[in-house]
């Protein structure tokens, strides 16, 4: 059996099937990995996630999800009993509060912001 001599120096870089960026040849495989994974990541969680368009909203949810850090504020756990009956915090929760920080946050969330949560959440998940 004869083998090829440009089988002998094969390099993943040198291989025409496998036509890498300029810009992750050389890298460590890990920071090359999440380099060409995040995209891919950012899209299923803030565009199309199955075959659902995806809301601003649902995207910071779904980030928030996925990096678990808290990005939206908590509403607590509010009850209401029926027959006028309601849970305590009920009463004295500010409402118009928690929207506005609600709002303030979606507003300041970008796809920069995003991107930044799924890299530091594939850098600690992933081991290679």
């Amino acid at each position: 059996m004869a083998v090829d001599a440009k089988e002998l120096n094969w390099t993943f870089e040198s291989d025409p099937r496998f036509n890498l960026p300029a810009s992750l040849r050389g890298q460590p495989m890990k920071p090359r990995f999440i380099q060409l994974i995040t995209p891919i990541v950012y899209k299923h969680l803030c565009e199309i996630n199955g075959m659902k368009q995806v809301s601003h909203e649902d995207c910071v949810k779904n980030i928030e999800l996925f990096s678990g850090k808290p990005l939206l504020p908590k509403k607590p756990d509010l009850f209401y009993y029926g027959n006028g009956s309601a849970s305590p915090e009920y009463d004295t929760f500010d409402f118009s509060g928690y929207n506005a920080q609600y709002q303030q946050v979606l507003s300041g969330f970008t796809k920069d912001k995003a991107i930044a949560l799924i890299v530091e959440r594939l850098n600690e998940k992933i081991q290679i």
